[in-house]
């Protein structure tokens, strides 16, 4: 129940207080989702540069210059690897062939150690799912489309998830979780969050009200968007994506993903004085994951 997010400056026309300050609205809205880490990767000088750190992103100070006009962020909610061990949280470096890139993840990967007895990928530091999903671009050694089509249908579980390269391109690779892209075609931007609610939330706090239009990307699409703005899309065979995991009713059995999600959402409801006992109760009776959370975080907590 992580949160991707970032923005796309092609046109170069925001000022860098305001592309700053915009980026910091999009990570302070993106923490409904997650507040155990927070990341971003941006370009800079030709090479990719990270900051992240585990704590919420109201804590953070991101500083980037001015010349980075593609940066991507993540809000992380702890599932598999801790958030104290700054390694496991996104974006990850990697590198394919003579390109540097950034990766950020949000789902539950489930075949990440099957994928690395297959391929022999060395062992890391890293315990995190997502980190597979860089391993298999390095192997493929390339960030075409082709190749990232193929990283893609590797991968089983849940995902949606972004990939920024050292060309200023950012690649969306849309799964089963959720992704909202915004286009301002006067001002030459991309603005992208998991869902709608957290880009119309930074954009208010931004007090930005442009005409814009929404980009939509389904489930087994690659999305490309270059330094200039231009736009090219692809393909992945999806067969191996689960379903959604959001959505599963008390009669059938828990997936192992939810019960790992619920299992975080209960200890992070027992710090705000909320039993995880009726957490568990709640989503017994078919309240979605991100409602139960949008719910403990937003004060609507019944």
């Amino acid at each position: 129940m992580c949160a991707i997010f970032g923005l796309l400056d092609y046109k170069g026309v925001l000022r860098h207080k305001k592309r700053l300050a915009l980026f910091r609205a999009l990570s302070l809205a993106a923490q409904v989702r997650g507040t155990d880490a927070t990341g971003a990767a941006w370009l800079e000088r030709g090479e990719i540069h990270i900051r992240k750190a585990p704590k919420p992103a109201q804590r953070m100070r991101f500083r980037f210059p001015d010349e980075a006009r593609a940066v991507i962020g993540h809000t992380r909610m702890t599932t598999q690897g801790p958030a104290e061990k700054n390694c496991n949280n996104h974006p990850f470096l990697g590198s394919a062939g003579k390109h540097q890139f950034a990766l950020a993840h949000n789902g539950v990967i489930s075949n990440e150690k099957t994928l690395g007895w297959k391929y022999h990928f060395p062992v890391t530091q890293i315990e995190t799912d997502s980190y597979v999903a860089v391993q298999l671009l390095q192997q493929q050694g390339s960030l075409g489309l082709q190749s990232v089509s193929a990283m893609a249908e590797e991968l089983e579980g849940s995902f949606t998830i972004t990939i920024l390269d050292d060309r200023g391109r950012i690649c969306f690779v849309k799964g089963n979780n959720p992704l909202s892209i915004y286009h301002f075609p006067e001002q030459g931007i991309y603005l992208y969050a998991s869902t709608p609610e957290i880009l119309n939330r930074a954009l208010r706090t931004a007090g930005i009200s442009w005409n814009r239009q929404a980009v939509w990307v389904n489930q087994g699409e690659l999305l490309r968007i270059d330094c200039t703005g231009e736009v090219t899309r692809g393909r992945f065979n999806d067969s191996r994506i689960q379903p959604n995991w959001n959505r599963c009713w008390a009669p059938y059995p828990m997936p192992a993903a939810d019960e790992a999600y619920l299992s975080v959402l209960g200890r992070q409801a027992e710090q705000m004085g909320i039993p995880a006992e009726e957490i568990q109760e709640l989503y017994q009776e078919s309240y979605d994951l991100l409602d139960l959370k949008d719910m403990i975080y937003g004060g609507e907590y019944p």
